[in-house]
């Protein structure tokens, strides 16, 4: 997009990536940090980057993979399953950054670097835990008949204290098991 913009031909913006970036040739050989350093030499030279916007004006997720950092992978899926949960109203990007806005003072998700990436997963989880649980808690007793409530028992027990990922994951297994059964 920039090398149309700015009007480069091909020859001037392959010799731009090799001054910048130890003398690589192709956007795709690049680091994000050197990809970082290629953008902003062109927001220097006036190009202005653009976003797609969806339907609406609500950009939806980008494939998987495409984050900086994993976390924002694992906190974009987590939102598209609160979604489909019924637990968020707009599974968007565009809603999806006013959250980690609020929760890490970032604007956009796929901006995250990895400590606000963690404190934003973090949050997430607990606040889809707190989802889930709410929404199990009618059933419970129906959960102690069954083997699957003694594993969890085990992992509230064990993995609640200790670390709370287990008891999360233990959690949407069980409220996964709980929706298709309905």
């Amino acid at each position: 997009m920039a090398r149309s913009q700015l009007g480069l031909d091909d020859e001037l913006y392959r010799q731009v990536l090799a001054n910048l970036c130890s003398g690589k040739t192709s956007s795709k050989q690049l680091t994000i940090e050197q990809a970082d350093a290629v953008l902003e030499h062109f927001k220097t030279r006036g190009f202005k980057p653009t976003v797609k916007q969806a339907v609406n004006d609500r950009r939806m997720s980008p494939k998987a993979g495409s984050g900086k950092v994993a976390e924002v992978d694992k906190i974009r899926a987590i939102w598209i399953t609160m979604s489909q949960q019924g637990f968020v109203r707009d599974s968007s990007e565009t809603a999806l950054d006013k959250w980690v806005a609020k929760v890490t003072g970032v604007a956009h998700v796929g901006w995250l670097k990895t400590n606000s990436a963690a404190q934003a997963l973090e949050a997430l989880k607990k606040w889809h835990t707190r989802e889930m649980e709410q929404a199990l808690a009618p059933h419970w007793g129906a959960f102690a008949q069954s083997r699957l409530y003694i594993t969890l028992g085990d992992y509230r027990r064990l993995g609640r204290a200790v670390h709370g990922g287990r008891w999360y994951e233990a959690l949407c297994a069980l409220y996964s098991k709980h929706q298709e059964a309905k």
